[in-house]
């Protein structure tokens, strides 16, 4: 999960409401940016605190800590776009579409460091 910005895997047996959004999320064409990933090795899911199988958890290049979802299963694409992007960050190209594209709120601090 490492390679992808954004990445969100699926830990546990490949069925469920769960896994079924996992499926769904992943038809979208308003989450390109994710890179999707799954597992029925339910080992897995050690690596993860408080990651539960079945579970998801979310890896983001900008941060170390991965996110476990815990909400219901409709609520995935909202949370995955919730937690798309660092709420602090140097504006930069791959967060253009974010703040404009998708109507998230941003405040624009300019510095001439």
């Amino acid at each position: 999960m490492k390679n992808a910005e954004l990445s969100v895997g699926y830990i546990g047996k490949l069925e469920g409401d769960l896994y079924d959004a996992l499926h769904k999320a992943s038809d979208r064409d308003d989450v390109g940016r994710f890179a999707f990933y799954q597992t029925d090795d339910e080992s897995c899911a050690k690596h993860f605190p408080g990651l539960k199988a079945p579970g998801i958890v979310y890896g983001r290049q900008f941060v170390d800590t991965p996110l476990v979802f815990d909400g219901e299963s409709s609520a995935l694409v909202g949370w995955m776009k919730k937690h798309s992007h660092p709420a602090i960050f140097e504006f930069k190209l791959m967060f253009r579409e974010l703040i404009f594209k998708e109507g998230h709120a941003a405040l624009f601090l300019i510095s001439n460091i």
